[in-house]
């Protein structure tokens, strides 16, 4: 069965690459914010309600034919604050990106990956502690062309994140659904 699944991998691998067109990938730098944070906690002085998140980041596609690539976007987010702690976010997810390229000068995609959100809490100068969470991305966008290789693009993405458990609570949040916006450029290579 081993066998099987690498014969397959490879065979699937080499037909794609073989028929690629153009572009075999693209580096994209871009701006990101997650609005309407909401992170009951079980402490009453710290809790999040409707809070944002801004920063930047940035990502990688491997295309492995003109529709179909493989995604990593790492974005490094400023949180808010609550209690005179302060949450920061970096966020890490790898997916599939699927493209629809034929609709003249813009590009429509959409995206889906899992991940790792990493909540740091910091009051003072000083880290009160650092947790790893999963995360889930499905993002849609559209891109145009600016120059050759260099590329435009708005981004829209539903996130769903998970919450570190800071308290025993029972009535403390766990998840957090909240939408993602990022706008920036491209390099296809």
């Amino acid at each position: 069965m081993r066998r099987l699944f690498l014969f397959l991998l490879v065979v699937f691998a080499g037909s794609s690459l073989a028929y690629a067109q153009g572009p075999s990938g693209e580096f994209r730098l871009y701006y990101q914010t997650i609005r309407d944070f909401n992170y009951r906690t079980g402490l009453p002085d710290f809790e999040f309600q409707g809070d944002s998140f801004h920063g930047g980041g940035f990502g990688f596609v491997y295309d492995l034919n003109p529709r179909l690539g493989i995604y990593s976007d790492t974005a490094f987010l400023r949180g808010p604050e609550a209690g005179g702690i302060k949450l920061n976010l970096i966020n890490q997810v790898q997916g599939i990106k699927l493209t629809a390229r034929e609709l003249g000068p813009l590009n429509v995609y959409a995206k889906g990956g899992i991940g790792f959100a990493r909540y740091i809490f910091s009051a003072s100068g000083s880290d009160l502690g650092v947790y790893w969470q999963s995360n889930f991305d499905l993002a849609g966008g559209v891109d145009f062309e600016i120059n050759d290789g260099f590329y435009f693009y708005i981004e829209a993405k539903r996130m769903v994140m998970s919450l570190p458990r800071l308290t025993n609570v029972e009535d403390r949040d766990k998840w957090n659904g909240s939408l993602g916006l990022a706008t920036g450029i491209a390099f296809r290579f």
